[in-house]
């Protein structure tokens, strides 16, 4: 599965990852004997520093999701990890009251895709 993954990979994954996830769903539903897939896959950022090195992104995680069937297709894109610093000395919605002025909070967001 992985090698069929990579090969797919090479023409098909392009700055869509929502896409990409679309075709793997579609490729593997179309053998002999599946009847409903469930794709979820996560994307790490990276930054090329060198002809052979990468820089780690930071903690965010892109994410899509697709489940097919003959019958239905449904898609979700979101964002995991994703460290907001609050940077004042009131305390908004979704982040806890503290002392200190600075609050790092990791957020999550799903939505689904027409």
């Amino acid at each position: 599965m992985r090698n069929t993954i990579y090969g797919l990979a090479q023409e098909h994954l392009t700055q869509d990852l929502e896409a990409f996830a679309a075709v793997l769903a579609e490729h593997f539903l179309s053998k002999e004997m599946v009847f409903s897939v469930e794709i979820n896959l996560k994307e790490r950022r990276w930054a090329r520093q060198t002809g052979t090195g990468f820089l780690g992104g930071g903690s965010e995680r892109r994410v899509a999701a697709v489940t097919a069937s003959d019958s239905a297709r449904t898609a979700t894109a979101g964002i995991e990890g994703l460290v907001v610093l609050k940077t004042g000395d009131r305390p908004s919605p979704g982040f806890p009251a503290t002392n200190s002025p600075f609050c790092p909070k990791p957020m999550t967001a799903y939505w689904p895709l027409r």
